[in-house]
């Protein structure tokens, strides 16, 4: 979310679509048969076919389809200090995305998630892929700093105290080895977030990227 956020101060045509908008309904989340608890992290938690919906939608009309959102203000961090906003111009400068400091018009989705990269059918949705990597200790670090619990798409999920341990992790381990089955057919820009600024991922991020928008912004004219 962070990241997805921050390149939106760099490229304002930008719109950003949250995973997490794209949960079923609190009293249809599957349950972890172990430990009894809700299982937010596994595919069957998600709406696969209205998230599809929306992705088609903004193809066709540029434009997000309505529905609620349930990001939390304050949980994307600082903005972007002005260098960073200047080098990355500059990226987009040197690939003829930007000219006379005008940015080009074509309207970008990024989409971001926990679970992108474990299905064909799924990759299949996007032009360009990222993913973020990092260890343990750091992901439980990022998600315990969160505030409470989690604003869902009808109310609030309160986190159990080891739900990282139990469901997180295994989880993260078990969808990142299945993306990694798919890498050769789906190839994809991997950048571990452990110790990397959320500067620097930007910068990453758009090294890799301004290229292809260059490419299909000229496809289109």
């Amino acid at each position: 979310m962070t990241l997805a956020r921050r390149l939106q101060e760099v490229l304002p045509t930008i719109t950003v679509m949250h995973q997490d908008d794209f949960y079923l309904p609190n009293s249809e989340i599957p349950v972890h048969a172990a430990t009894g608890y809700d299982n937010w992290d596994c595919a069957e938690s998600l709406d696969w076919p209205r998230f599809t919906q929306s992705i088609q939608h903004f193809r066709a009309h540029a434009k997000l389809p309505d529905y609620k959102v349930t990001e939390q203000p304050g949980t994307h961090g600082l903005p972007l200090d002005e260098l960073t906003k200047a080098k990355g111009k500059e990226l987009l400068a040197a690939q003829g995305f930007l000219i006379d400091g005008q940015i080009n018009p074509l309207r970008i989705l990024v989409v971001e998630g926990f679970l992108l990269h474990h299905d064909p059918e799924i990759l299949k949705l996007f032009n360009s892929l990222i993913m973020l990597t990092t260890e343990s200790d750091t992901l439980e670090k990022r998600r315990n700093s969160r505030p409470g619990g989690y604003s869902t798409t009808d109310g609030w999920w309160t986190e159990p105290a080891d739900y990282f341990e139990k469901i997180v992790w295994p989880y993260y381990l078990k969808y990142q080895k299945m993306g990694n089955e798919y890498i050769n057919r789906f190839p994809r820009l991997q950048l571990d977030s452990t110790e990397s600024t959320v500067d620097q991922l930007v910068l990453d991020t758009l090294a890799y990227l301004t290229p292809k928008l260059t490419q299909c912004a000229s496809s289109m004219d």
